[in-house]
């Protein structure tokens, strides 16, 4: 998602916004902070790819992060 849009969608929907900090928290609580990326976009992608079907690693893959990433934010071992 164009940083722009994720902008302008973080702007008009509070709810979305709220969820989107959230997710932020957690994964700087969990010390997930992918490289080059923004947070809340990153997690929105993979927690999408995952809605979709994808499992955990190709999740982690979509969003450009690495799967022991990822797999630390359920703050359990892997399934």
């Amino acid at each position: 998602m164009p940083e722009h849009l994720l902008d302008s969608r973080l702007q008009q929907d509070l709810a979305f916004n709220s969820a989107m900090e959230a997710a932020a928290a957690l994964a700087r609580t969990h010390g997930v902070e992918p490289q080059g990326h923004t947070t809340p976009a990153v997690l929105r992608v993979a927690v999408l790819a995952m809605s979709r079907g994808a499992d955990r690693d190709t999740a982690a893959r979509t969003a450009g992060l690495k799967s022991h990433e990822f797999r630390k934010l359920g703050g359990h071992p892997p399934c």
